[in-house]
């Protein structure tokens, strides 16, 4: 069991997922890790193969009866809806955007996309850069 190949931004998370059906995880407070999100992050500019991917694993997993996954496959369902929807935002496609804004559920994701699209772009780029 290793990494799909199929796979380039997802491949973690399909790896993890894979291995949560088999093993179980712990839980580990501390801090392991620190990544950096900065403007040429590959998963930002590719925002296309990202939504792509997911779809793609989600179609899959739909198709195959998984007692564990099942309960918590619409979690990776509404992380597709926003990732579609910022796109549709940036893109300009505010019809589209709103739209799905209206199928996520409510929480900071969807604040997080009504004040994209609410707010002027200079205060929304200041915004990410003190993320």
């Amino acid at each position: 069991m290793g990494f799909n190949n199929f796979y380039t931004i997802i491949s973690d998370f399909d790896l993890f997922i894979r291995l949560s059906q088999k093993w179980k995880f712990i839980y580990v407070e501390e801090k392991l890790a620190f990544f950096r999100i900065h403007n040429e992050n590959f998963t930002l500019l590719n925002s296309e193969m990202e939504i792509n991917e997911l779809e793609k694993w989600i179609y899959e997993a739909q198709n195959k009866t998984n007692e564990i996954l099942d309960p918590y496959l619409h979690y990776v369902v509404h992380r597709l809806n926003f990732l579609k929807t910022k796109k549709y935002i940036n893109d300009g496609n505010l019809v589209k955007a709103i739209k799905n804004i209206i199928l996520l559920p409510i929480g900071f994701n969807k604040v997080r996309l009504m004040l994209r699209i609410l707010l002027p772009k200079s205060v929304v780029k200041k915004v990410q850069f003190y993320q």
